[in-house]
Parts: structure tokens; sequence; C-alpha cells
């Protein structure tokens, strides 16, 4: 969930002076947050225009199967949404999140009610 890099030329970025030569390591869970670049970043929104995304990378990093991910992730949401056309989340206060500082960040549980399809 980071990548590690080495400052190719001194420079300031969010108010810290980072030397030519030091050793960065750029966590991508952190990366998308900017609401100059992504308006309420913290909220979900299925309708964004995420085109300056970096989930998949950048420039020679980029990852390399990220259109057929596409392809399959668009085919699962279609599955999901056809055998469970009405799902609700069960309780708000249900919701679970990993704890912050863990190598992974997003819902632990999110319960949710729905009629069984197919």
């Amino acid at each position: 969930q980071s990548t590690g890099r080495i400052a190719a030329e001194d420079i300031e970025l969010g108010g810290q002076r980072i030397a030519r030569g030091e050793q960065l390591l750029l966590g991508w869970a952190a990366a998308n947050r900017d609401d100059s670049v992504f308006p309420h970043a913290d909220r979900i929104d299925l309708n964004r225009d995420a085109g300056r995304h970096l989930a998949f990378g950048a420039g020679q990093h980029y990852c390399v199967g990220a259109a057929m991910v596409r392809e399959m992730f668009t085919a699962m949401l279609e599955e999901v949404f056809d055998r469970i056309p009405d799902y609700t989340v069960a309780d708000d206060a249900a919701i679970e999140w990993f704890p912050d500082l863990t190598p992974v960040y997003g819902i632990k549980a999110l319960p949710i009610r729905f009629t069984p399809g197919r």
C-alpha cells in the first residue's frame, strides 16, 4: 500500500522541506484525498469525475492490468446489482471501519438488508 521514491531535487511540499536524494515513502491510501482536486474527497461519490486518481499508479509505474480491472469490476457490480437490486444499509451505527494506522483503509463490516435474487 505504499511505494518508495528518491527526491530528484530540493523541494518544499505542504510546508515540509525535502532535500534532493532523500528517500520518501508514499502511502497510496493518502492519494486522491486533495479537496482542491477531488471536491469532498472523503465522501463516496460514484458520479465523481475521478480521471486524475492514482489508484492504478502513474507514469512508468501505471498498472498494466488497469483496463482489465475496470472491465471486471463493472461486470461484478452489474451482477451484484442484478442479484441484489434492493439492498439497504441495515444500521448506520453498525458500520465498522478498520482502525487508523493499519495497512488496510476502509470499511471492515457493512451490514445490509436485501431480498435474495436468483
